[in-house]
């Protein structure tokens, strides 16, 4: 079971956007965690955090993880408001069928939900090959149907987007 500390540490980590290539803020979350039981935590130039625990005991002992997650980058808004998506890392797109995605906007967080073409109204190649279809369009308007020009200006993402 686990205690009431470690489960708001898990939320802290797993609310902290971290796809790879930007995972220094999630990292930070974790090293400040390791600190309240570690003896020495520490952080490399490429990213690798550390944390030791009783240094002189024996036998020595690693524990090794990745700390990124899933990630999109934006390539296209459209003129409906529909955010065009590619891959950050090499992940199956089949994962994102059905999903909201929190895009990090300058303007702040959007929300948006990955939809995917009925199968009957897809071509067999799309059927057969691509599980989003030809392209990776992410609803992102909101309840109020932003279009694509009041997205693009408002809330252009800054980096990408993260499953939630």
């Amino acid at each position: 079971m686990l205690t009431p500390s470690a489960v708001a540490f898990l939320k802290r980590l797993l609310d902290t956007p971290g796809p790879s290539g930007y995972e220094a803020a999630a990292a930070k979350v974790w090293r400040d965690e390791a600190a309240t039981f570690a003896t020495e935590v520490t952080a490399d130039v490429h990213g690798n955090s550390m944390a030791v625990v009783n240094p002189g005991g024996a036998p020595t002992i690693m524990l090794a993880g990745h700390i990124d997650e899933i990630g999109v980058i934006v390539t296209y808004i459209d003129d409906e408001g529909y955010v065009h998506i590619g891959p950050i890392g090499g992940w199956d797109p089949q994962v994102l069928v059905a999903q909201r995605i929190r895009f990090l906007g300058r303007g702040g967080e959007v929300i948006g939900a990955v939809g995917k073409k009925p199968i009957h109204l897809m071509k067999p190649d799309d059927r057969e090959n691509r599980p989003l279809g030809r392209h990776r369009g992410v609803d992102a308007r909101g309840g109020g149907g932003t279009t694509g020009d009041r997205r693009r200006r408002r809330d252009r993402p800054a980096h990408g987007g993260l499953p939630q």
